[in-house]
């Protein structure tokens, strides 16, 4: 019985890390983008864009 406990245990803690990750990437990619579009203005700021 211990076997799937853990195994549920360490797939937990794989798959919050995984969350953890997506998350943190895609903080970055919104600052980036948001960045670079407020930098390079015009079509960059279009609601569409």
């Amino acid at each position: 019985m211990n076997g799937p406990v853990y195994a549920h245990t360490n797939t937990e803690h794989s798959m919050h890390d995984c969350i953890e990750a997506c998350s943190y990437c895609h903080q970055v990619c919104l600052q980036t983008a948001m960045s670079h579009c407020l930098q390079v203005g015009e079509k960059h700021v279009e609601a569409d864009h």
